[in-house]
């Protein structure tokens, strides 16, 4: 599910590029759908693991995330090729500390901005352990109703792009679904937290499509809204239910696989990090030759794998359960 995901989003932008072709319908689920998908998938993953070694929580986090990171800063920067002036480097040294969105607006690995949103939420985990199952809750609503709030100044104001913020606003605006898969995973009893994130997902999508509605309604669009963005929501929509479904499916661990199987699985869901990553900067170098989107996602894939097999050692070690 996670290269999937990771999947949506780099189509996202290999649009930019030409048609997608047959792979158009996967560009429609939604590429901010499938960022919400990942934090529900990383906040039910650190969840798992500090709970199981609570120490050395934070070195292992550093061993999963820096590596990597750094060869995505790395092919960024080979493929911009930024003179080194002093406001370069004075925008390049905070993202080495997962700054952006905090003390400037733009990430300098573009898709990363949502790797600063993790981190964040990776300091407070420990914290987040210690609290109730009821101020968890507490936390996501305030959240989801900062996130409501957000969307509509996006609209009403033209407040900038979750990727463009600035003072850390994508902390109380987005943590809600990170933390419903936080509490997913720590919680004895599984069915209210899954209830929950369904419920975030049904929010989110009404959030949206709700603003959206209101505002063709404004402009007398609405035939535009039943023929145009109805179909799209709904598109989004199905992506979340998947998610949901598949998280169903492990809490009643209905997936079980043959081990030819399980290692495909594993190699897809570990690349799918640097996927995200470095797609993009891919996408920019390629373009000069090629602007078939099948030919920059399969290259970006390449470069992924090449990524994933010399700089992510930590889910290399990784045994295959």
């Amino acid at each position: 599910m996670r290269f999937f995901l990771a999947l949506i989003v780099a189509l996202s932008h290999a649009r930019e590029y030409g048609p997608l072709g047959p792979l158009a319908w996967m560009d429609r689920l939604g590429s901010f759908e499938a960022i919400l998908g990942f934090l529900l998938i990383s906040g039910y993953s650190i969840g798992h693991s500090i709970q199981k070694r609570p120490e050395g929580y934070f070195v292992r986090r550093m061993f999963r995330i820096y590596p990597v990171y750094l060869a995505a800063l790395a092919i960024t920067y080979a493929v911009q090729r930024d003179p080194w002036t002093t406001s370069f480097v004075l925008q390049f040294i905070p993202n080495l500390f997962f700054l952006g969105e905090l003390v400037q607006r733009n990430t300098y690995v573009g898709p990363g901005w949502t790797l600063n949103l993790e981190v964040w939420l990776y300091a407070l985990a420990p914290w987040f352990l210690r609290l109730r199952n009821s101020t968890l809750e507490r936390f996501i609503g305030v959240s989801i109703v900062c996130y409501a709030g957000y969307e509509a100044c996006r609209t009403l104001f033209h407040a900038p792009h979750y990727a463009t913020t600035i003072g850390g606003i994508n902390l109380p605006c987005l943590a809600f679904i990170w933390i419903a898969g936080f509490y997913l995973s720590t919680a004895r009893a599984k069915a209210r937290p899954l209830a929950i994130a369904g419920l975030l997902f049904v929010s989110h999508i009404l959030i949206v499509t709700s603003i959206q509605f209101i505002f063709r309604l404004k402009h007398h669009e609405l035939r535009e809204f039943i023929l145009v963005d109805a179909f799209a929501f709904l598109l989004r929509a199905l992506l979340l239910a998947f998610v949901f479904a598949v998280f169903r499916g492990v809490i009643a661990h209905r997936f079980h696989f043959a081990r030819w199987q399980s290692h495909i699985a594993r190699f897809l869901g570990d690349i799918s990090y640097p996927l995200y990553l470095v797609h993009y900067a891919v996408f920019v170098y390629v373009s000069h030759y090629f602007t078939n989107p099948v030919v920059l996602i399969l290259t970006a894939m390449a470069v992924a794998s090449v990524v994933y097999f010399g700089c992510d050692f930590y889910s290399r070690r990784r045994k295959l359960a």
